[in-house]
């Protein structure tokens, strides 16, 4: 490695105040930064930088080198990080309260778990560690999945082997028991899987190799993201963060022109939905994507934009066949939007 590189770590694309004052130590390892003024290598990321410039005490030394002006700003970025993790904290409780979500049975009631378990052959802790055994679990519904193990859960602190045990007598063991049995905690757990429940679904898409997934990540991130503002009643106060959340993390990652072009070529969207092809941040991504597939090659990009996709749009020739439509219902394993064109 030459002098350069190694004065110069790699710098992450941000707009944070903290790199102004920090590089990478080791461009493998963002926890370890440099500070720009005093060349001291700290552990903890760019939260940390700020505290040293800004001289906070408690966790790390201040820079022997940072001005007044350089503490001002760190002490401002961190006093508004603490404000949003502030809001954040209190946007939540928020939501508890006024998002409708589905209570505990007024008869799940201790005595009835109780009755319950009386009537089980398994232990309650090993009926437990059975249900959470991937193998044994033949559903992705991570609702459906849950809402059964919440009852083994309530039922694993009113046995008599969590009655023996000795950390049912301990503090934790109580909050513990408490939790359990709560129905905010519950109502809780609810509303988590049903905001990521979505998303969980677009990672599994990606991570799957049953078939390519740059097709669908697009159009199942949009789908997501519906999803999850109908799960918080569309109110948009609590839905905003989170889709702020998933926009800002998709950017330039799951939102490219790539990925927007193959959105629009792919049948299950757009012959669903041809409102698909007025929508300019698609339709640009796709001549983008002609472009640096054709470079300088006029001729073909014109009978690509010109011709071939304007039959797409009108559905002409093999567009119109009866089978593309059937064919494009349902994503399921055996739907290739390839093979359709093909047929």
């Amino acid at each position: 490695m030459s002098s350069t590189q190694s004065d110069n770590p790699l710098k992450h694309a941000s707009d944070d105040v903290g790199w102004e004052y920090e590089v990478l130590a080791d461009p493998s390892n963002s926890d370890k930064v440099k500070c720009k003024l005093c060349k001291k290598v700290l552990s903890g990321g760019i939260y940390r930088m700020k505290q040293h410039i800004a001289h906070f005490k408690g966790n790390v030394a201040g820079c022997i080198k940072s001005s007044d002006d350089n503490k001002a700003k760190c002490k401002a970025a961190l006093d508004e990080a603490k404000k949003k993790k502030k809001e954040r904290n209190m946007h939540y409780e928020e939501v508890m309260e006024e998002v409708q979500l589905p209570h505990i049975e007024e008869d799940e009631d201790i005595e009835v778990v109780e009755s319950r378990k009386r009537s089980r052959t398994l232990g309650p802790i090993d009926r437990f560690a059975s249900s959470i055994n991937p193998s044994s679990s033949k559903s992705n519904d991570g609702s459906k999945t849950w809402l059964i193990r919440k009852k083994d859960l309530r039922i694993i602190v009113a046995s008599d082997e969590w009655e023996q045990c000795k950390h049912s007598k301990s503090t934790k063991g109580k909050v513990a028991y408490a939790t359990m049995v709560s129905a905010q905690f519950w109502n809780g757990v609810s509303l988590c899987l049903r905001v990521f429940e979505p998303l969980f679904k677009v990672l599994w898409l990606v991570h799957g190799d049953k078939k390519p997934s740059m097709r669908f990540l697009y159009g199942e991130l949009q789908k997501a993201r519906n999803e999850i503002k109908e799960a918080l009643k569309n109110n948009e106060a609590h839905y905003r963060p989170i889709i702020q959340i998933i926009d800002e993390k998709a950017h330039d990652q799951l939102d490219g022109p790539l990925h927007l072009a193959a959105y629009f070529l792919n049948p299950f969207y757009f012959f669903k939905d041809p409102s698909i092809q007025h929508d300019s941040l698609v339709m640009d991504a796709m001549f983008t994507c002609v472009e640096k597939f054709f470079p300088d090659n006029f001729e073909v990009q014109n009978q690509v934009i010109n011709i071939e996709i304007l039959k797409y749009k009108k559905k002409d020739g093999g567009f119109g066949r009866h089978l593309m439509e059937i064919g494009c219902i349902q994503n399921d394993d055996n739907y290739d939007p390839c093979m359709i064109l093909i047929e």
